[in-house]
C-alpha cells in the first residue's frame, strides 16, 4: 500500500525537481565543507543551532562588546559542541528545552574568545 505510493512520489520528485537542484548546489560552494560527511538532517539541525546561537549573541556583537571574529568563533564552537552532544537528534527541538543551556554555553565561548584574542 503506502510504500508503493511513497516510491512513486520519490521517483516523480526526482525527475521533476532534483536535476535543477543538484546543478544549483554544484554551482554554489558548499557553505561548510566540514559538514559534508554529516547527513542532511544533522547539517540542517547544525544550521538551526547556529542560527539560535547567533540570535542570542548578536546583540553583543552589534553593541560592540565583542568583535565579529569573536562572535563567529563563539557561534561555531557552540554549535559544534551542541551537535556533539546531540549527534543522535532527529530535529532541533532540543533547543526548546535546552535553549538556556545553549545560551550559557555560547556566552562562555564569548568570554573565552575575548581572553583568547586580547
Amino acid at each position: 500500500g503506502n510504500e508503493e505510493l511513497n516510491r512513486k512520489h520519490s521517483k516523480a520528485d526526482k525527475s521533476s525537481t532534483h536535476p535543477a537542484e543538484s546543478v544549483d548546489s554544484l554551482k554554489k560552494p558548499a557553505p561548510d565543507p566540514g559538514n559534508n560527511s554529516a547527513s542532511d538532517s544533522s547539517s540542517s539541525i547544525h544550521k538551526k543551532v547556529e542560527m539560535f546561537v547567533k540570535e542570542n549573541i548578536r546583540p553583543l556583537c552589534k553593541s560592540g562588546v565583542i568583535t565579529v571574529e569573536q562572535y563567529r568563533w563563539a557561534v561555531a564552537k557552540t554549535a559544534e559542541k551542541v551537535m556533539k552532544h546531540h549527534s543522535e537528534a532527529k530535529n532541533a527541538n532540543f533547543l526548546i528545552k535546552e535553549g538556556d543551556k545553549v545560551k550559557k554555553l555560547a556566552l562562555q565561548y564569548v568570554e573565552a574568545a575575548q581572553q583568547k584574542i586580547s
